[in-house]
């Protein structure tokens, strides 16, 4: 115990024997669907152009970029089945070629897959949007 100590441990970071409260776990307990081998966390601090340009930095150094994946690309409209850019003309191309990578899906606007996600089911969601990315990783579990 530090000579200074208070007894109020909540806003005391030294580490003593006499240490009253409990050290908080925030592990999350995996959906069992998901299988996590590996996870790599890149925590930036508060505010700042820099340290998120820090950040974004340090982890694209640290990961291996197999590829694109654009996001909210497109509407499908259910009455005509036709495809809509709601967000405007795609870029993603340019930008893949622009870093020598592949664009490996373009995801629609879709309700469902946002439905999926919230119930922790997208795993089991009908689209093959993906399947290119999986296929790539499939093949990198093999080496």
């Amino acid at each position: 115990m530090s000579e200074n100590c208070n007894q109020s441990c909540d806003s005391c970071s030294e580490d003593c024997a006499e240490r009253q409260e409990q050290k908080t776990d925030f592990s999350e307990k995996l959906h069992e669907m998901s299988s996590v081998k590996k996870v790599i966390g890149v925590v930036s601090g508060k505010g700042g152009v820099g340290k998120s340009l820090v950040t974004s930095m340090l982890a694209v150094t640290m990961i291996l970029i197999i590829g694109l994946v654009e996001n909210m690309s497109y509407f499908k409209c259910p009455d005509n089945s036709k495809d809509y850019q709601i967000f405007g003309e795609s870029h993603i191309e340019e930008i893949a070629d622009k870093h020598n990578l592949k664009v490996l899906a373009k995801l629609p606007i879709d309700p469902k897959i946002s439905t999926a996600c919230d119930k922790g089911m997208i795993e089991l969601f009908g689209g093959s949007w993906l399947e290119p990315v999986a296929k790539i990783l499939e093949k990198m579990e093999e080496n």
